[in-house]
C-alpha cells in the first residue's frame, strides 16, 4: 500500500509537518524538490528548511490507509498532534498564501494572493497605463493607411482583422495561394477573386421611391458611409424587412 499519512519532522526543535498522499514516496520527492529550489508553497516549512538545513529534517510514515480515508485520518492527526509547520488546519484545503506588496501606481501597501501582482486595483493599473502612454501609441495601418491607437507593446501593424488578413494574403507565396484556393470553401472564392474583399459583403443598388436607379455600392457599409447614416436600416431594407431606408429603396445585386 502506497497511500497514507506522513510526517516531516525537524530533529532540532521537534516541530513537524503532517500531510497525506496516495503515493507517499513520490510526495516526499516532490516536497524535497520544492524545498531545495525555494519554491515550496508552505512558507513556514520553507523558512525552517533554509534555517536548519535539509539534514535536520526526517521524513517518516505515520500510517498507511486506503485512499478514501486519507482526509479523515489526516484531519485526525491535525487535530490531535497540532503540527507547527502546517498552514491550513483543515485536511485537503490548500493554504491561502498572502503577499504584502507595494502598488506601483499609488505606492500604498496591500495584500495579494498572487506573487506577481504589482497593482492594488484595476483603476490603478488603468491609470498607470494612461500615464505611461502604453495605450496611446499612434500607428499607420500597413494596408489602408489609416491612423489608429494601439498598445505600444503589441506587434500589430494593421488597424483591423480584415486588414490583417489582406496583409497575410499579400505576403504568402503564390504557390501557397494556389494550394489554399483548391481547398477553400465556395463562400471564400469571392474573397480571393476580388483581391481581399470580404465574401460577406454584397454589392447593393440604390433606387428612388418611383423605382429609378440612382447608384450602386460595393457593400452596405459603403452605402451607409456615403449617406452618413447607420447601416442597419439599409441592410433591413435590402433583405425585405422594411420598404424604404433614408428615403430610398435598396436591393442586393
Amino acid at each position: 500500500m502506497n497511500s497514507g499519512i506522513y510526517k516531516i519532522a525537524n530533529s532540532i526543535n521537534g516541530k513537524f509537518y503532517i500531510g497525506s498522499s496516495v503515493n507517499i514516496k513520490q510526495r516526499w520527492i516532490h516536497h524535497r524538490c520544492k524545498l531545495n529550489t525555494g519554491k515550496h508553497v508552505n512558507n513556514i516549512l520553507l523558512n525552517a528548511w533554509k534555517k536548519y538545513g535539509k539534514d535536520s529534517f526526517i521524513f517518516s510514515v505515520v500510517e498507511y490507509c486506503n485512499e478514501n480515508k486519507l482526509l479523515e485520518r489526516e484531519q485526525y492527526y491535525l487535530d490531535g498532534m497540532r503540527p507547527a509547520y502546517n498552514i491550513s488546519k483543515v485536511a485537503g484545503k490548500p493554504p491561502k498564501i498572502e503577499y504584502i506588496k507595494i502598488c506601483k501606481q499609488c505606492n500604498k501597501q496591500y495584500i495579494s494572493h498572487q506573487s506577481r501582482s504589482i497593482f492594488c486595483s484595476n483603476s490603478c493599473k488603468s491609470k498607470w497605463r494612461r500615464d505611461s502612454n502604453i495605450d496611446n501609441e499612434i500607428r499607420v495601418c500597413a494596408i489602408c493607411g489609416n491612423r489608429y491607437k494601439i498598445n505600444k507593446y503589441r506587434k500589430s501593424i494593421t488597424c483591423s482583422n480584415s486588414c490583417g488578413s489582406k496583409l497575410l494574403w499579400k505576403n504568402i507565396s503564390q504557390k501557397s495561394r494556389d494550394l489554399h484556393k483548391k481547398n477553400v470553401s465556395k463562400s471564400k472564392k469571392y474573397y480571393y477573386s476580388n483581391g481581399g474583399t470580404s465574401s460577406v459583403s454584397k454589392p447593393i443598388a440604390q433606387f428612388s421611391i418611383d423605382g429609378k436607379s440612382v447608384q450602386r455600392f460595393k457593400s452596405v457599409k459603403a452605402a451607409a458611409d456615403k449617406m452618413n447614416v447607420d447601416l442597419s436600416g439599409i441592410a433591413r431594407c435590402a433583405r425585405g424587412k422594411q420598404k424604404t431606408a433614408c428615403g430610398y429603396i435598396w436591393q442586393y445585386i
